[in-house]
């Protein structure tokens, strides 16, 4: 079966490619790999690539009320936004369909772990409940 490498792998690979040649004590230079490295994301382009965000706030809200000291819109990003960068999930690009493709791998990986909550009767990965928690901080309550 063949395998598909990505953009990021491919210039991985190039990178570290051009260092061999130099001696095997080389290593790539700061700027190299900051050249090869995807560009970061933001924390908008994990809630926007949401379907349907008023429905993730309902739920977000549900799981603040469970678990208040995750109330925090800055500390939730930065978690979201750690976790998106792990080699393992980090998407190759910032379009919706990439950032949905990290999202998916991140819940698969909470998953198997075992990283779950529960959420009024349904079983959330970790990093989901806190996508959907940070979506009830962005949207107002509607009354």
């Amino acid at each position: 079966m063949a395998r598909h490498t990505s953009r990021r792998r491919f210039f991985q690979f190039l990178g570290w490619a051009a260092a061999v040649p130099v001696g095997a004590s080389s290593f790539v230079t700061q700027a190299t790999a900051r050249a090869v490295a995807p560009p970061p994301l933001a924390a908008t382009n994990l809630v926007s690539a949401v379907g349907n965000r008023e429905s993730a706030a309902v739920i977000g809200r549900t799981f603040l009320r469970t678990c208040p000291a995750e109330a925090d819109a800055n500390r939730l990003e930065r978690f979201l936004l750690a976790r998106a960068a792990d080699r393992r999930f980090y998407p190759d690009g910032d379009r919706p369909d990439d950032v949905r493709r990290c999202l998916s791998m991140m819940f698969r990986d909470d998953f198997a772990t075992g990283n779950i909550v529960y959420v009024d009767g349904w079983i959330l990965a970790r990093s989901e409940a806190r996508l959907y928690a940070l979506c009830a901080l962005d949207l107002p309550v509607r009354g």
